[in-house]
């Protein structure tokens, strides 16, 4: 055996014992949880649920498993781009695929014949923000239009499932949850129209029309019931 970075690598020629990383993985996140790393715990549960629903999709004949001979770097990069193809978005792929590059981090202390490129064919650096912070002016508007930030995160993660059709662990990103439990507490699938009408509502409070913005036609005052 010889060390190649922070990896153990196999030395060619010798046959070695056909491990199963994905029963290791499962018991570093489990002794993860022991430590009181909570945050962490979840990343890497999500990303190792993830890599599992994508081996029964994609590689059934594994059988759930994943011996360490198939986990390569073109592996990584299937694995990048079923997770795209599932609606994921590139900045949450690039997130999971840290996590499971800690996972193997902790996986290679065990002396695991793990190769050293795994991650050669993808990119974990996370990608700039493009959110930007809302003004005081356009705050004060969303409050005169009885707008309220439960409505707002509501509304968004509504019309984020509904008419996106994106998947609840990506919706609960944003919103700062841990749990998807609590994120689907967000979403209603019963909308009824609700979404357009509180869209409607935050238009004319940030617009002070009743069309497009920039429009001069002033809207009726607005109810807060």
């Amino acid at each position: 055996m010889k060390k190649n970075g922070n990896f153990t690598v196999s030395l060619a020629g010798k046959r070695q014992k056909d491990h199963d990383f994905m029963r290791m993985a499962w018991q570093e996140t489990r002794q993860m949880r022991a430590q009181r790393r909570p945050k962490t715990v979840y990343n890497c549960l999500t990303a190792l649920r993830a890599l599992q629903r994508y081996l029964e999709s994609e590689r059934p004949g594994l059988k759930g498993r994943l011996p360490v001979r198939c986990l390569t770097s073109y592996l990584m990069l299937d694995f990048h781009d079923w997770l795209l193809s599932r609606g994921v978005s590139e900045n949450s792929v690039r997130e999971y695929l840290r996590s499971l590059r800690s996972i193997v981090n902790r996986c290679a202390r065990h002396r695991l014949p793990l190769r050293g490129d795994l991650f050669s064919r993808v990119s974990t650096s996370a990608l700039p923000s493009a959110r930007q912070p809302i003004g005081q002016h356009d705050m004060r508007r969303i409050h005169e239009a009885g707008v309220t930030s439960y409505v707002l995160r509501r509304t968004f993660a509504t019309v984020a499932r509904n008419d996106y059709h994106a998947q609840v662990n990506v919706i609960s990103v944003p919103l700062g949850h841990r749990s998807e439990r609590t994120t689907a507490i967000y979403i209603s699938r019963e909308d009824n129209g609700k979404s357009l009408k509180i869209r409607q509502k935050m238009e004319r409070g940030l617009t002070g029309s009743c069309g497009a913005p920039g429009g001069t036609k002033k809207c009726p005052p607005i109810s807060n019931r």
